[in-house]
């Protein structure tokens, strides 16, 4: 039987399974994290970035080099789904990797406007 989730329960699911969530306003250049995505990055709440500028110099190069491009690049079909990986380097400065899965929103002319999407810390497996 299906049954709908709580937010409690979303969350306590997300926490346990060290997912981060994250979201980009592309026409705005609004980046939104959710703490559990900064815990992977090792950061404070108040360090977070805010625009896809200042995610791109927390990725070691060449990674952090036209990260616009990657994400975009990434899009695997018509309904804006992606999925990459990439390596990051800690606030602490040590490296890992994060796979970021999810999806872009498309605006009437077919240009790229919002993205949402989970990463996931895949440092142990790489």
């Amino acid at each position: 039987m299906f049954k709908d989730f709580s937010a409690e329960q979303w969350h306590w699911a997300i926490d346990g399974a060290a997912i981060g969530l994250w979201s980009w306003d592309i026409d705005a250049d609004v980046i939104h994290w959710s703490s559990q995505l900064g815990d992977m990055y090792g950061m404070d709440p108040e360090d977070y970035p805010d625009d896809i500028a200042a995610v791109a110099v927390l990725l070691p190069p060449p990674a952090g080099s036209n990260l616009e491009a990657q994400i975009l690049d990434s899009t695997e079909d018509a309904n804006g789904r992606f999925d990459f990986e990439h390596p990051i380097r800690r606030a602490d400065g040590s490296d890992g990797w994060i796979r970021n899965v999810g999806r872009i929103e498309f605006d009437a002319q077919r240009r790229p406007s919002k993205l949402s999407a989970i990463a996931i810390d895949i440092t142990r497996q790489k």
